[in-house]
C-alpha cells in the first residue's frame, strides 16, 4: 500500500488526473476490465479521501469513495482510506472514521464487512452482533406452491447455454456452470414468474426489516430495485469460497433442483454456510454467528451483500440447480459473483 502510495505521488499532477479521468470514464461505460490502471486510481482516490476524511469533510470523502468503488467494487485497498502519510491509523481512530463515512452516505458491503472486523478488533461484541444479526437481516422463506413457478420446467430452462467456470479470479464459483445474465422482464415464461416471485418475496423482506436509521445497511434500503440473477448448475465437485457481494445492496439464492445428498445432515454436502470466513477464525464468542442452510426446492434466501458465505461440494455424481441474485438501487443493479 505504501508503494503504491509513494510510486502515484512521483505522477506528475496533470498527468495523475488525465490519468484517473480516463479510467473514470471507461469504467463508466463499462469498457474496461478490472486491472492495475483501475486499481491505482482506485487507491488514489480512497488516498483523496482519507485526507478529506481526516479534514473534517465527510460528504467530499464519501464523493471520493463512491468514484474509488466505481473503478474496483471490491475495494482491493479500502486501508488506504484509513492510511496516514506514515502509517496505518489505530483501530479505534479508524472505527470513528467510518462510522462517519457511513452517516455520509457510503456504506458498501466491504465497508461494512471492515468495520464489523475492527468491532471485533475492538472487543465491541454488540456492535458486531448488531451488525450480523441472523434473526432480523437474515429471511429464509420456505417453499409456496401456490406462487412457485413449475420447478421441473424451470430446472430445464437454467441449465440452458451455461458456462463452465473453473477456478475464476474474480468470481467465488469452483469447478461449476453458469447462465449468465438473468434478468426481469426477460426470457420465457417461467423465468418470468420466478422473478415475480422474487420481486414479491424482496418487498415482503425489506417491509419487515427493522427500522434504525444508525444502521448501515437498514439506513440504505432501497425505494425501488432490480433484481439480475444468474442460474448456478453444480456437479460432484462444485461449491464456491466464502465471499460476499460488494456491488448490490442483499442478495439472495433459490434452490430449484435438489439432490438426495443433501439430505445427509453429517456431511452438510451442497449445504449453505453463512458466517465469518473460516481463516478469520471468529465465532459466536467474537459475534460472527454461524447458519447452516440445507437446501429444498423451492427454498429462498436473503440477505445482506456484506454476509459472508460459501458452499459445499456435492461429492458424489448428482446435480444441484439453484438461481443467485442480487438485489441492487434501480439506478445501480449490477452484479458479480
Amino acid at each position: 500500500m505504501e508503494c503504491l502510495a509513494t510510486t502515484w505521488k512521483r505522477v506528475p499532477l496533470r498527468k495523475q488526473q488525465l490519468f484517473t479521468e480516463e479510467a473514470l470514464s471507461a469504467a463508466r461505460a463499462n469498457t474496461i476490465a478490472l486491472g492495475p490502471e483501475a486499481l491505482s486510481a482506485s487507491a488514489f482516490f480512497l488516498a483523496r479521501a482519507g485526507r478529506l476524511l481526516n479534514g473534517g469533510d465527510a460528504a467530499g470523502a464519501a464523493r471520493l469513495a463512491h468514484q474509488a468503488a466505481s473503478l474496483d467494487s471490491a475495494l482491493e485497498y479500502l486501508p488506504t482510506l484509513f492510511q496516514s502519510e506514515t502509517k496505518l491509523d489505530t483501530s479505534p481512530h479508524v472505527y470513528a472514521k467510518i462510522k462517519i463515512l457511513m452517516a455520509a452516505g457510503f456504506a458498501p458491503p466491504p465497508l461494512i464487512d471492515f468495520f464489523a472486523v475492527t468491532a471485533t478488533k475492538l472487543g465491541l461484541t454488540e456492535e458486531v452482533r448488531r451488525l450480523l444479526d441472523h434473526d432480523s437481516l437474515l429471511r429464509v422463506k420456505h417453499p409456496n406452491a401456490a406462487d412457485a413457478p413449475d420447478l421441473i420446467s424451470l430446472s430445464l430452462e437454467l441449465i440452458q447455454d451455461k458456462v463452465y467456470f473453473e477456478e475464476p479470479t474474480d468470481r467465488a464459483i469452483r469447478l461449476g456452470w453458469r447462465r449468465q445474465g438473468l434478468r426481469e422482464g426477460h426470457g420465457t415464461p417461467v423465468l418470468q414468474r420466478m422473478f415475480a416471485q422474487f420481486r414479491q418475496a424482496v418487498e415482503d423482506y425489506c417491509a419487515a426489516l427493522p427500522a434504525d436509521s444508525s444502521h448501515p445497511f437498514l439506513s440504505n434500503r432501497p425505494s425501488s430495485f432490480d433484481i439480475l440473477g444468474w442460474s448456478v448448475i453444480s456437479g460432484r465437485d462444485t461449491h464456491h469460497r466464502s465471499h460476499i457481494h460488494p456491488e448490490s445492496w442483499a442478495n439472495g439464492v433459490y434452490y430449484v433442483d435438489v439432490p438426495p445428498i443433501v439430505s445427509e445432515t453429517k456431511t452438510r454436502a451442497g449445504w449453505l454456510r453463512i458466517g465469518a470466513p473460516r481463516r478469520r477464525g471468529y465465532g459466536k464468542d467474537n459475534g460472527w454467528t454461524e447458519r447452516w442452510i440445507k437446501p429444498e426446492p423451492g427454498l429462498l434466501v436473503l440477505m445482506p451483500s456484506y454476509f459472508h458465505h460459501e458452499t459445499l461440494p456435492l461429492e458424489v455424481d448428482q446435480q444441484r440447480v439453484c438461481v443467485a441474485f442480487e438485489i441492487s438501487p434501480s439506478h445501480a443493479s449490477s452484479g458479480k459473483m
